[in-house]
């Protein structure tokens, strides 16, 4: 049996989640692969206040990635993700259970996410785990 534990990310964490969302496509948001650089992932687990960043370790390796920004009354899951290795395990709903339970702590009650359109087997599970089909949103950007 695998002994899985999940905790709040560190800095130690940052070069396996930048590998992971380098070579992820899954979790690319657009063409170019895009994502947080070393230096602002690092900073932003290290002044986390309000957000939950969580990692998930499997015999103490690095398996998943669970980023939620928390606002004032709701929060947003920017990211659930679990390494292929690792899926079916119960490793997201270990994510959601712990988030949820802090965003409660926080007076928050709204937990939103945006699963790609033609992810069907997250939003089979989003759904499993009492998420509901909202509003559908199209992925735009600016760089400034």
């Amino acid at each position: 049996m695998n002994n899985i534990t999940v905790s709040f990310a560190q800095a130690a964490d940052v070069d396996t989640m930048i590998d992971w969302f380098k070579t992820g496509r899954e979790l690319w948001a657009n063409e170019k692969g895009e994502w947080y650089s070393r230096k602002a992932l690092t900073e932003w687990i290290s002044h986390s206040e309000n957000d939950i960043l969580l990692v998930a370790k499997v015999n103490r390796e690095l398996a998943g990635m669970c980023l939620t920004h928390a606002f004032y009354e709701w929060a947003y899951c920017e990211i659930l993700f679990v390494k292929k290795e690792y899926r079916r395990q119960g490793i997201g709903k270990l994510f959601l259970e712990k988030t949820v339970k802090l965003l409660k702590a926080k007076n928050i009650t709204l937990l939103a996410l945006q699963p790609k359109v033609n992810n069907k087997t997250a939003q089979i599970f989003y759904k499993e785990c009492g998420f509901k089909a909202g509003f559908h949103f199209v992925w735009m950007e600016k760089h400034i």
